[in-house]
């Protein structure tokens, strides 16, 4: 979690209390130079906020503050002030009993303590934290605690306990339907499995990740084929991994990014574990170029030892010795900055602990002078007004009490009457607003059927008609080709009329929920045959290959008709909009909670108002399919609602040109 969005949690969950405003400006204050790292502006506005919280016992604004600071001295890489003040604030909430915040401060701890790896007292804390889970619930606040153990176990190289603790994450992340948590939380677990040499469930995690890795997200894609090209060096894969690894270059050297150079390395280090020295050397060579201009020191030092031995195995001690004066001189260079920087934050802490007292007692001298002059100036206001002003406060309040009296009688009566009449617009507005939608999901319900009777039936029906009257003509010749091409075509149009009736009988039963559902286990892979076997003529009518990649034999509990229903309309809709020589993948993945079947095309794509418009039957379009076959736009629309009565959904992501993919999510019951 950013620094930003923490802030602002903290703050966004605080109820404000009477006589609050002012501390609640205050730690704005607070929060604004934080953000700005303005010093002495931050210890002056904590100190008026401490200050101001504890005079009128404002318990979570105190404890705010000093969240806030706990925040400010992490940023500055000062753990032990870090920790000293998150404390503050975590006995506050524990004292108010305030237990969401006192585990986001917890939390916050975690991290804190892990970073300047005290990863036992940060396992300690966790544990804490996992206590108050006990009696209290809250499933986002409990998944970051379990990823935040996983990155401490991490951090100490016990990854037997962080897989523990990512896989835990995970199966709340599917629960919680977080898509981003699920792809980071696979990525750590692959992390995690690479590290103890389980390469087989790392490239399942990692996979798991890419599944759910959006179509523009080019840079997590990088990171996939980059961890699986590392995977397949260990497992001596090499062609494999090089496969991989040029994808992940190709991706970055498009983003343009310094990861380039890690990229470039691992391709290096592929063949030396080769043999081939001339090439590794070119590939340690570019990544060296790559990260020479950037402050990068550790790769660059890194790199050019590299470049340094594998000169020295080939016999060319003149380079070895330059790269390994560059490897000295970068060592050197990051020895002196440790050394500077640990220099630079003794400086900054004394600097720090100076300010705060400095203000602290500006702040005390200021609040002496204020309280000296504003005695003065009440003493004499006091002697001057107090005579007049009694008499004055007599007379105003008698005639205000009467006046107030009328007036409030009056008032009360026109407000209830507003109120009521307020209250009953209100309520007539909001059951038409219902009416009217229903109203239109019903018309347009009603102008799609007559349209699918009038036009989508009539055509095919006509064609059907034309044919058979020239078969029927005794007085036509009619060649053989001729005659072979007719009947071709009456097969052709009773078929499609068959499959719109069987489409528009399946959604009026949906409809008018006639529709019985029996549910039973079914292999998923023989569903899927079945969906796909009526289309294959189709689809080699256009040269359309329908590949099964990573389908699992996994039984479910489904409703066999409707899902081959999905699942055969959604392989017809891709073979529609597919053109001729194209493809169309077949894939299945599963989790805890569910089990995903893909059907990819690189047919014609849809644009972000089709797309949005998909499964909406008032606002759904025919649309011709590259051969100009012909459709209702009914099938898609009967497959959302099919879907709802198996308890899953359908997500579907495309973009013009590029093609379609429909996610078919049913429950893994």
């Amino acid at each position: 979690m950013c620094f930003t969005n923490t802030l602002a949690q903290i703050s966004n969950n605080i109820t404000l209390l009477p006589d609050s405003t002012n501390a609640e400006k205050l730690n704005n204050k607070l929060k604004y130079y934080i953000l700005e790292n303005n010093s002495d502006s931050i210890f002056y506005y904590y100190n008026k906020s401490i200050d101001f919280t504890k005079e009128k016992n404002l318990k979570p604004f105190e404890a705010q503050a000093n969240y806030y600071l706990g925040i400010y001295y992490h940023r500055n890489k000062l753990s032990n002030e870090s920790t000293e003040y998150l404390d503050k604030a975590i006995a506050i909430y524990n004292e108010t009993k305030d237990t969401f915040h006192l585990i986001e401060c917890l939390n916050q701890k975690v991290v804190c303590l892990s970073a300047s790896a005290s990863h036992t007292e940060a396992t300690k804390t966790t544990q804490t934290i996992m206590d108050y889970y006990d009696h209290y619930t809250n499933e986002s606040q409990k998944n970051i605690t379990i990823i935040n153990a996983g990155i401490n176990y991490f951090r100490a190289e016990d990854y037997p306990k962080a897989a523990e603790s990512f896989k835990k994450s995970l199966s709340m992340a599917i629960a919680l339907a977080d898509t981003k948590q699920i792809q980071s939380t696979a990525i750590n677990l692959g992390s995690a499995y690479t590290m103890l040499n389980k390469y087989d469930s790392a490239k399942f995690y990692y996979k798991t990740a890419y599944f759910h890795t959006s179509l523009n997200d080019s840079t997590n894609k990088a990171v996939y084929f980059h961890n699986i090209g590392f995977i397949n060096i260990e497992e001596k894969n090499y062609n494999e991994a090089l496969i991989n690894l040029q994808k992940a270059l190709n991706i970055r050297q498009k983003l343009n990014t310094k990861k380039t150079a890690d990229t470039y390395a691992l391709i290096g280090k592929l063949y030396n574990r080769k043999g081939d020295k001339d090439i590794a050397i070119s590939y340690y060579y570019r990544a060296y170029k790559t990260i020479i201009g950037t402050n990068d020191l550790n790769g660059i030092k890194s790199t050019s030892l590299k470049l340094a031995n594998l000169y020295n195995n080939i016999g060319n001690y003149k380079n070895a010795s330059i790269y390994y004066q560059e490897h000295i001189k970068y060592s050197d260079s990051i020895n002196n900055i440790n050394d500077k920087a640990t220099i630079e934050s003794l400086n900054k802490k004394m600097e720090l602990n100076k300010k705060a007292k400095e203000n602290k007692l500006l702040e005390s001298e200021n609040k002496l002078q204020e309280l000296q002059l504003l005695s003065k100036k009440q003493t004499i206001y006091l002697l001057t007004a107090l005579t007049s002003l009694v008499g004055l406060i007599l007379i105003g309040l008698l005639i205000r009490i009467k006046n107030n009296k009328r007036h409030n009688i009056i008032l009360s009566s026109k407000n209830r009457r507003i109120t009521e009449q307020k209250e009953e617009l209100e309520s007539t507005i909001s059951e038409l607003n219902k009416t009217i939608k229903y109203l239109e999901i019903a018309n347009a319900t009603k102008e799609k059927f007559f349209s699918i009777i009038a036009h989508d039936l009539r055509n095919p029906f006509g064609a059907i008609r034309e044919a058979s009257e020239i078969l029927n003509n005794k007085s036509i010749p009619i060649d053989e080709e001729t005659k072979d091409l007719l009947i071709n075509e009456l097969h052709k149009s009773s078929e499609n009329t068959y499959k719109l009736l069987e489409n528009l009988l399946n959604w009026a039963r949906s409809q008018q929920n006639a529709i019985k559902l029996e549910f039973s286990y079914h292999d998923i892979t023989e569903i899927i045959d079945v969906s796909t076997e009526p289309y294959i003529p189709n689809a080699k009518e256009k040269n359309i290959a329908i590949n099964t990649k990573n389908v699992s034999h996994y039984n479910l509990k489904i409703d066999k008709n409707t899902i081959q229903t999905i699942i055969g309309n959604i392989i017809n809709n891709a073979i529609k909009f597919t053109p001729h020589n194209g493809k169309i993948d077949i894939e299945t993945s599963f989790f805890n909670d569910y089990f995903s079947v893909s059907i990819t095309d690189n047919g014609v794509g849809m644009n972000s108002t089709q797309l949005n418009n998909l499964f909406k039957i008032e606002k759904s379009q025919s649309t011709p399919g590259t051969n100009n076959e012909a459709g209702t736009g009914l099938g898609l629309i009967l497959c959302h609602e099919f879907i709802k009565l198996n308890g899953g959904q359908i997500r579907a992501e495309s973009q013009v040109g590029q093609g379609t993919r429909f996610n078919i999510d049913i429950p893994n019951i």
